[in-house]
């Protein structure tokens, strides 16, 4: 997992060639529909914005995608834990790209402006505790 400011987000680059698309699109992301998948580069790179008002408490993984996830105004919990650690409570489902696991949660908080990039060994939890009336976070699926 990696965490940082958005103003830092071209020192990820080189991490993959599809992160500049998707930290591009971060940085107008504010102006998109809420829960309206937002195609970036076709199926390859695809973002959406959601305004959290709950809280969510299931892991998810990834192994096809990256998720970056990043905070537009407000700020939430965010949970996250190597899979290595948690017991698998649904199996991978391949066309939709995720498993679901449960076990200790760390938290850490996300602030507005403050991103993490989730690869597959980081399971995750987003608005694990919404802190919070106007959470409204980004998220971009980035293919690897």
């Amino acid at each position: 997992m990696i965490i940082g400011k958005i103003e830092d987000f071209e020192k990820y680059f080189a991490v993959n060639e599809n992160f500049k698309k998707a930290f591009e699109w971060l940085k107008i992301s504010d102006t998109a529909p809420v829960n309206e998948k937002i195609e970036i580069d076709g199926e390859k790179v695809w973002g959406k914005i959601f305004s959290d008002s709950g809280e969510n408490k299931v892991y998810e993984a990834h192994r096809r995608f990256a998720d970056i996830h990043f905070i537009v105004s407000g700020e939430e919990e965010f949970a996250w834990s190597d899979i290595g650690s948690l017991n698998i409570t649904k199996e991978y489902d391949l066309p939709a790209d995720y498993l679901l696991l449960e076990g200790n949660v760390n938290s850490f908080l996300m602030k507005e402006g403050m991103f993490c990039i989730c690869f597959p060994e980081d399971a995750h939890i987003p608005a694990y505790s919404v802190k919070s009336d106007t959470a409204k976070r980004a998220m971009v699926k980035v293919e690897l």
